[in-house]
């Protein structure tokens, strides 16, 4: 195995002893080092809690396997524009990737729950507001990048560029 020194696989630990071992592996991490998990969310939770100190924000690689539920019930309408020039609105109970799609617009997409990625876009202007499991919280703050399929903008506007 390529990696097979740097890898450590941890299987079927009883919840009771996960903390302990969480700890002991964070001990021998340092800030160039990746996380990668997935499992119930509370224990990607806590996963995260104990690795993100150590390994930083962007480098804790979580794998969620359903979406996280999102209340919609503020939603409001905003425009996406495509580095086209393209202008389209976006109405409060729909979202950017099946408007996109209405008007013939391409789109890569695969699971539309925001946790694949596939549909993942640059954002060129406005503030996005992301509801994806996909995307670090490192990809997140940069606001350079969002998935079409559940994210919507904090902006009256997005420019966005499609990948």
């Amino acid at each position: 195995m390529e990696f097979g020194d740097r890898v450590r696989l941890r299987f079927g630990v009883p919840r009771t002893e996960q903390p302990a071992v969480l700890m002991r592996e964070a001990a021998g991490l340092t800030a160039a080092s990746h996380v990668y998990t997935c499992g119930p969310q509370g224990f990607m939770d806590q996963v995260t809690a104990v690795f993100e100190p150590v390994v930083g924000s962007e480098n804790v690689h979580v794998e969620n396997f359903t979406a996280t539920e999102i209340d919609t019930s503020g939603d409001q309408p905003f425009t996406v524009e495509l580095d086209t020039g393209e202008v389209f609105d976006v109405p409060a109970d729909r979202s950017i990737l099946s408007v996109l799609e209405e008007n013939g617009i391409d789109v890569f997409k695969s699971c539309e729950e925001g946790i694949c990625g596939s549909c993942v876009s640059g954002v060129l202007e406005g503030t996005p507001e992301h509801r994806d499991n996909c995307l670090s919280a490192a990809d997140k703050a940069s606001g350079t990048q969002m998935a079409l399929c559940v994210s919507r903008a904090r902006s009256s506007k997005l420019v966005i560029e499609l990948y």
